[in-house]
């Protein structure tokens, strides 16, 4: 699981006959590579530098 704060653009693209969910944006593409980092380094949880700077202020 990954954990990043940013804006993102999100919704439905398709047609009448089956529509698909999505979202993209620079968060995105930041989440997606801290997942593949945290496969790599065999964590379960990764979080980018504004989510760690949120929590710590508690």
């Amino acid at each position: 699981m990954c954990l990043a704060v940013g804006t993102v653009a999100s919704g439905g693209i398709g047609s009448s006959s089956g529509q698909v969910f999505t979202i993209y944006g620079d968060t995105v593409d930041r989440a997606t590579r801290l997942e593949a980092h945290g496969k790599v380094l065999g964590t379960m949880i990764l979080m980018d530098e504004e989510v760690a700077s949120r929590v710590s202020k508690g």
